[in-house]
C-alpha cells in the first residue's frame, strides 16, 4: 500500500510518496514488484497522487493529468466519474481509495498553495489541509502518535527566504518517518519521492536534500 505524507507549510506544501509496488494476497505482501515506481504525477495545477485501488488511482491520475482544469469543482467531477465507472464487484475498493493533489488558489492576500484530498467514498467532497496541518496515509501500529509527532515537528514559513534550511529540515523528518514505516510495514519502501508546491516555484525536490 502506498505511503503518502503531506505537509502544509504556509509558504509551500510538501508531498511525499514511497516508491514500492507489491503483489498482495488477502491483504498480505506476497512479493515486491518494484521499488522504483513513480507515484507523484504532475498535472497543470500541481501534483496528484493517491492510495488504494490501483486501477481507480490510475484512472483519476490519467484524467487529471490530461484535462485542462480551471476550477477545483472540475477535479471533483473527475473523481465522481471515476467512481461511477467502477463495476458492482469493485465497489468495496471505494472504502480504501483516496486521492490527494496540490493546486494554487486565490485568497484575500493573493495566490496561495493548497493541498487537498478526496475520498472515493465521498467523491463529491474536498478536504483542504490548513496551514500547520500534516497528513499520513499508511498502515502504522502507532498511527495517532506518529501523526501527532509529525504535526509537532513541522515549522511553517511565511515566505521562501529560508527555503533551503526549511527543505533540509522537513525532508530529514520525512526520511526518518519513511525509514521507520518501512520497518513495520513491508508494503512501504524507505525510498520516496518528494514534491514542493509554492506560488513562486513547484517541482520535484532534488534527492540530495534527503538522501545520504
Amino acid at each position: 500500500m502506498t505511503m503518502i505524507v503531506a505537509l502544509q507549510l504556509d509558504a509551500y506544501v510538501l508531498i511525499a510518496a514511497d516508491r514500492r509496488e507489491t503483489y498482495q494476497v488477502n491483504g498480505e505482501v506476497a512479493y515486491v514488484i518494484s521499488d522504483d515506481r513513480q507515484k507523484l504525477i504532475q498535472w497543470s495545477g500541481g501534483i496528484v497522487t493517491g492510495s488504494g485501488y490501483v486501477p481507480l488511482l490510475s484512472e483519476f491520475k490519467s484524467k487529471i493529468a490530461d484535462a485542462k482544469i480551471t476550477f477545483v469543482d472540475e477535479i471533483i467531477e473527475i473523481a465522481q466519474e471515476c467512481c461511477n465507472n467502477l463495476s458492482g464487484d469493485q465497489s468495496e475498493w471505494k472504502k480504501t481509495t483516496n486521492w490527494l493533489f496540490t493546486y494554487g488558489a486565490d485568497s484575500p492576500e493573493g495566490e496561495v498553495s493548497r493541498v487537498a484530498f478526496i475520498k472515493s467514498q465521498e467523491p463529491e467532497g474536498i478536504h483542504v489541509l490548513e496551514v500547520g496541518e500534516s497528513l499520513i496515509w499508511a498502515k502504522i501500529p502507532d498511527y495517532k502518535e506518529e501523526l501527532s509527532n509529525l504535526k509537532a515537528k513541522i515549522r511553517p514559513e511565511k515566505d521562501l527566504s529560508n527555503i533551503n534550511c526549511s527543505l533540509s529540515y522537513h525532508t530529514e523528518i520525512l526520511k526518518e518517518l519513511y525509514a521507520y514505516v518501512a520497518k513495520v510495514n513491508p508494503s512501504v519502501s524507505e525510498a520516496f519521492d518528494c514534491y514542493l508546491h509554492s506560488v513562486e516555484v513547484r517541482g520535484m525536490v532534488p534527492v540530495e536534500y534527503w538522501k545520504t
